[in-house]
């Protein structure tokens, strides 16, 4: 399963040992790392190449319970002088992990 920006604010269930991919990027934003809260996932980051405004993250089931995966992606004229007033989009998903 490869999670996007696309499925914001979803519910996804995930077994033990079971991974799911985490992909941002496609909206042309600059993402910040993949947090997560809850200890039932664990998450690393893909370290390859698909096109400099992607990431991916790999998120792997290590108990049963409940984790909340989030990263914030900023338009790239933030960084220009001075900076575009254009929002922040935040990214959330809940993984239910199940054994």
């Amino acid at each position: 399963m490869t999670l996007t920006a696309a499925d914001n604010g979803g519910t996804f269930g995930l077994a033990v040992g079971a991974t799911m991919i985490v992909r941002l990027g496609e909206e042309g934003l600059v993402w910040s790392d993949l947090a997560h809260a809850g200890d039932a996932v664990t998450v690393h980051e893909r370290l390859f190449l698909l096109d400099p405004g992607y990431r991916e993250w790999e998120v792997t089931g290590v108990k049963p319970g409940q984790s909340v995966l989030s990263a914030a992606g900023d338009p790239p004229c933030r960084n220009e002088t001075p900076p575009c007033a254009a929002p922040s989009q935040l990214f959330e998903a809940t993984i239910v992990v199940t054994s």
